[in-house]
Parts: structure tokens; C-alpha cells; sequence
């Protein structure tokens, strides 16, 4: 690849070593055509990089930098792009090294983006098949990650979003979204919402530090799984925590465990199993026409817990603080639970009441009756639960 060297601004000492033409471009940049070739120092209007690819080194870019003839971009040692990078017609993207800083990163078609190394883009929209992949100190600032039809975006000790805007915005991926999975990530900082529709893969957050963060998923495709997994090491302190969870339609099995919400978590129309373990759930909670649920190991913070309609296997052990509604379930099963009010209604093949404390527990329309051994009511026990008062 050629290596071209760009004029920059200069001191006045040096003034005289240019040519007129020269001092003007130092003043006033022009736009520079690249096809494989590597521009390095100096500065320039705008870039047009052809079918062969371009590096930018180092350069300062004061316009934008344009590829529309497949030819891929890389950007490293401290380049910057004040306006936007966009490649139209496929062609990787690499944007590497401390002190890199461009705009808005637009890339359609066939091509790979890699962000790393303390890079810093300022939004990433991805349009069309290849991979994202952000690591080593990458930051995506003050935006965030928008891309349709792309594929696997994997976030590995990055950055996304400032003041809880940014976030993540996935539309008919086929892939999966990947964060901080890996033994040698470190923990990334996500700000602003995340939404996934109609993907086509699996939802893994590894104890990524998530703030002011809802996470919405909607008609996940195929048997892909949401997996929300955080460390409970109190020496590093790396629970997951989200505000809103609301999971809607999908196959897959969804689990969260040492994890930590402040809003409402919804999980409806997922034929996987549903299980939620050692989390602290700090609003209410609705899980209904789900297959298999289970809840262990929980914190509720009397808020109330719906399950309505899951075909079941339903299990409840050794949770805290919760008020529980179960209505319309397939063979449920409680086991030494501390439950303010409990509503067990209409639900058939077995309700099971083993070792519980419940302050309420009215049961009716159940088929068979409830049964059970050493439970605890302290104020009201009614229907056919009658009997464990």
C-alpha cells in the first residue's frame, strides 16, 4: 500500500520550506482521494476512498470521510473525522487507538465494524449483514449503537452512551448480542435503553455495568435465548442491573440471575423456561403464558408477583418479601417462601404449599384442592386453603 504524506498547519519557522501551493494547502485543506494508499500527518477537507480501501493515520479530517466502492476504512493513531464516516457499498470498518475520535459512523451493506483500542466514535448506525464488535476501551459517546439487519454485536470492556441516553437499537438481526462474555473482558458501561426486535440469536449480558438501562425484547426468532447473568462477589460488585425488563413472544429460555432492577420486569409468550434466581427485584413482576417458571432465591421488596397462564412446571422457593398471584397455572409448587398476600387461583394438576409463611392465603377454584405440610399463616387464610390457619 502507498504511503502519502499529508501537508499540515505549520509554525511560521518553517513557512519558507513550502511552496506557495503548499502553504495553501496547509490553510486550506482539500478534499484528498485515497484508493489504497495510507495518508498519514496533516490534515484534510474531506476524503473520498476508492475500491482499494484507505488508511487514515493520523490525520485530522475537518469533512467527512466517504466510501462507496466496497474499498475498506481504517482510522488509528489519533485520527479524527469531524463530521460523519460512511461507507455505502460494504467494505470493513476499523477504527483503532487512543486518541481516534470521528462522528457518526454510517455503514451499509456486506461489511465488518471493529471499534478498540480507547477509540472513540461518536454513533454507530449499521445497515445490512457483517458484524460490530467493540473492545479494549472502545466508547460510543454521547449516541449509541443502532442496526438493522446486522449481524453478531459483540461488546467487550466498552463504552455506550452518556446520562442515559445511547443505548442499543437492534431491528431483524440474525445474530447475537454479546456483553462482556469472554474471561478477558473487562466491564462494560451501557447507558440508555436497549432494544432488540425480531433477533435472530441470543441476548447475553455477563455482569456488564448497565445504567439507567431498560431492556426490551420483542418476538425474539428461532430458540434464541436472553441470559442476564451478574458476579455477586461483593470485592467486585459486578451485579447486572437494568430498570425495566419487558420480554415478549420468542422460544428461547430467558434467565436472570445476581442481578438488580428499580422498575417493573415483564416476561409474556415465551415458550422457553422462565427462571429468575438471587436477584433483587425492586418493582412488580409479570410472567404469564411463559412454559416453565422459577423463582429462587429472591428478593421482592414486597412488591407483587403475577404468574398467570404458564403452562408450567411453576416453582417458588426460598423468595423474600413478595405478594403473589397465581392464577390459571399448570402444577405449581411454593416452597419456604416469606409472602405478604397470596391469591392461588383456578390453577390445575397440583398447587404444593411446603414450609411457607404467608401473612393472607385465599385459594379457590384450584383443581385438585391445594396441599401441603408446615406452613405459617399469620392473619387469613381462606377457601380451600382454610385448612392451613
Amino acid at each position: 500500500m502507498k504511503t502519502t504524506k499529508l501537508l499540515g498547519i505549520v509554525g511560521p519557522t518553517l513557512l519558507l520550506a513550502f511552496s506557495p501551493d503548499a502553504f495553501a494547502q496547509s490553510i486550506n485543506p482539500v478534499t484528498e482521494q485515497c484508493n489504497g494508499e495510507t495518508l498519514t500527518g496533516g490534515a484534510a477537507a474531506d476524503v473520498i476512498i476508492g475500491k482499494k480501501g484507505c488508511t487514515l493515520d493520523g490525520v485530522k479530517v475537518f469533512g467527512s470521510v466517504k466510501s462507496d466502492k466496497r474499498g475498506a476504512v481504517t482510522l488509528t493513531n489519533g485520527t479524527t473525522v469531524d463530521g460523519s464516516v460512511e461507507v455505502t457499498s460494504g467494505g470493513d470498518v476499523t477504527v483503532t487507538g487512543g486518541g481516534t475520535d470521528v462522528g457518526e459512523l454510517r455503514v451499509e451493506g456486506n461489511a465488518d465494524v471493529v471499534i478498540t483500542d480507547n477509540a472513540r466514535v461518536a454513533a454507530v448506525f449499521k445497515f445490512g449483514s457483517g458484524t460490530i464488535t467493540l473492545e479494549t476501551g472502545a466508547t460510543i459517546f454521547p449516541g449509541g449503537i443502532a442496526a438493522i439487519e446486522s449481524g453478531t454485536i459483540d461488546i467487550c470492556g466498552s463504552n455506550v452512551g452518556v446520562n442515559g441516553a445511547g443505548g442499543i437499537t437492534l431491528l431483524n438481526v440474525s445474530g447475537d448480542l454479546n456483553v462482556d462474555v469472554g474471561t478477558n473482558c473487562g466491564r462494560s458501561n451501557i447507558e440508555g435503553t436497549i432494544i432488540a426486535e425480531k433477533l435472530d440469536g441470543n441476548i447475553h449480558f455477563d455482569s456488564a455495568n448497565l445504567i439507567a438501562s431498560d431492556l426490551i425484547v420483542i418476538d425474539q426468532l428461532g430458540s434464541g435465548k436472553v441470559t442476564l447473568v451478574g458476579d455477586p462477589d461483593p470485592e467486585t460488585d459486578r451485579i447486572i442491573k437494568f430498570s425495566d425488563i419487558n420480554i415478549s413472544g420468542g422460544m428461547g429460555a430467558v434467565t436472570i440471575t445476581n442481578a438488580e432492577t428499580d422498575s417493573d420486569t415483564s416476561i409474556s409468550e415465551r415458550t422457553g423456561l422462565v427462571t429468575i434466581s438471587d436477584t433483587t427485584l425492586g418493582s412488580d413482576v409479570s410472567i404469564s403464558l411463559a412454559a416453565g417458571v422459577t423463582l429462587r432465591d429472591n428478593n421482592f421488596s414486597l412488591e407483587d408477583v403475577i404468574l398467570e397462564k404458564n403452562s408450567g412446571p411453576v416453582r417458588l422457593e426460598y423468595n423474600n418479601d413478595l405478594g403473589v398471584n397465581l392464577i390459571e397455572n399448570n402444577d405449581v409448587t411454593l416452597i419456604a417462601n416469606m409472602i405478604t398476600d397470596a391469591t392461588i387461583d383456578k390453577n390445575k394438576d397440583g398447587v404444593s404449599l411446603t414450609g411457607n409463611t404467608f401473612a393472607v392465603l385465599k385459594c379457590s377454584d384450584n383443581t385438585p384442592p391445594p396441599t401441603g405440610t408446615g406452613n405459617t399463616v399469620t392473619e387469613l387464610a381462606d377457601g380451600q386453603c382454610s385448612k392451613f390457619k
